[in-house]
């Protein structure tokens, strides 16, 4: 499910985003905009600590689903959070992790459509993947 080649493109696309945070950082010193600079750097810092969670998913091809997300929502500038209970931190099979890439592909078009710049998911297990949008 999970080429080379989607996981080079995910490690491009990660330079890519980080390479335009650090000229937008960049940009705000050269600006003599120092404030605005830190609080861009507190903002990313909030952002990677919310996809390191990603990595305590028990299931290396979800979580790769997951990852695969995140740098997709990243590189249309919307940050997202997903919720992962303890108990739905389960094996799953390949056809949930099929579904949760659709869902996750959908979700992001949508907030990108609606203008959102936030999206709040909950990832959850009922002898079945399901992938829950939440306010806020």
């Amino acid at each position: 499910m999970f080429t080379e080649d989607e996981a080079i493109g995910i490690l491009r696309d990660y330079r890519h985003i980080y390479m335009n945070d650090l000229q937008v950082i960049l940009g705000y010193i050269q600006l003599n905009e120092q404030e605005k600079a830190v609080q861009y750097i507190r903002k990313i810092s909030l952002a990677m600590d919310e996809e390191s969670k990603l990595y305590r998913v028990k299931d290396n091809s979800m979580k790769c689903v997951l990852i695969k997300g995140y740098t997709k929502a990243r590189e249309n500038f919307i940050e997202m959070i997903i919720e992962i209970a303890d108990e739905d931190n389960v094996l799953f099979a390949q056809s949930d992790c099929i579904y949760i890439e659709r869902e996750l592909d959908k979700s992001i078009r949508q907030a990108v459509s609606d203008g959102s710049g936030r999206l709040n998911m909950k990832l959850g297990y009922d002898g079945g993947a399901f992938l829950e949008r939440l306010n806020g």
